[in-house]
Order: structure tokens, then C-alpha cells, then sequence
């Protein structure tokens, strides 16, 4: 009888916090998954990157034309792969100026990225006459498009 006083008595201390370890500590989870996801995104676009300027190394100074070709070139063992949480696209390049983007549908994600690089506010552009890249002043970062609301990842 008292080892099972003692077991009841164990599990509602357990459930009590776990509770309070959700009520209290709901934000660090979520800001902690946005945050590690961020971080995802960054270095995934500059394993792309550093690929390219490899292949730009081997190639006359041209951008790869697409990540598949620095697969094929084995530059990159694999192309990266977007956390679906993120973004239903995976990184793309851009042969025009070898910039790396993708759309973003997590705006925490956004978020998180630009407040890596000390920017409270998300940067909009037109899509009808300016490319994010143009917008972003730094290395990387998101901007929102005020044509459609939708979120984009760029790193230069």
C-alpha cells in the first residue's frame, strides 16, 4: 500500500512539471525550434555557396547553373534538403549572380534569421521590379515580398 501511495504521489509531481515546464517554458521551445531551424537554413546555403565558388574556380568564373550541377560535379555529396517546417522548396542558385535563396513560409524562421544579423524589421521589396538580394544589405538574410506577403531567404 505505501509503495503505491508513493508512485501516485511521483507521477503527479512528474505531470505537475511537466505542466508548468509547458506553461512557463513554451516560448524558449518554439524560439529554440526557430533558432535551430535558422541556423539550418544559414548553413545550408553557404555549403551551396562555397560549392559554387569551387565550381566557379573550375569552371572560368561561371555560377553553376543549378544545385543538381555541383552535385553532378561532385562539389556537394548531396543537395541540401529544406526542413519541411521551413519551406516546402529547397535552396536554389542563381547562375545570373550566384546568390543562394528559397522562399520562406515560417515567418518565425524569418525572424530569427534577421535578428542573427541585429535587424528588428523584415526589409520588403516589389517582386514586379527588385529581387530580395537587392534589398538585403548584408551577407544574408529575409526579405517579404509586398506583391504576394510571401518571405525570402537570400544569401550572397
Amino acid at each position: 500500500m505505501f509503495s503505491l501511495i508513493i508512485t501516485i504521489i511521483s507521477i503527479a509531481l512528474v505531470a505537475a512539471l511537466a505542466i508548468a515546464s509547458v506553461y512557463y517554458g513554451g516560448d524558449a521551445f518554439t524560439q529554440g525550434t526557430a533558432k535551430a531551424n535558422a541556423a539550418t537554413v544559414v548553413a545550408q546555403a553557404q555549403q551551396i555557396s562555397a560549392a559554387n565558388t569551387l565550381y566557379k574556380n573550375d569552371n572560368g568564373g561561371n555560377n553553376a547553373a543549378s544545385v543538381a550541377a555541383l552535385v553532378t560535379g561532385n562539389y556537394l555529396q548531396s543537395a541540401p534538403v529544406m526542413p519541411a517546417s521551413v519551406g516546402t522548396q529547397n535552396l536554389q542558385i542563381d547562375p545570373a549572380n550566384g546568390s543562394v535563396g528559397a522562399e520562406i513560409t515560417n515567418s518565425a524562421v524569418c525572424t530569427q534569421i534577421n535578428a542573427q544579423l541585429g535587424v528588428s524589421t523584415t526589409p520588403t521589396f516589389d517582386s514586379a521590379t527588385q529581387t530580395p538580394g537587392q534589398v538585403i544589405t548584408q551577407q544574408y538574410g529575409c526579405a517579404q515580398d509586398t506583391v504576394d506577403s510571401s518571405l525570402h531567404f537570400v544569401y550572397k
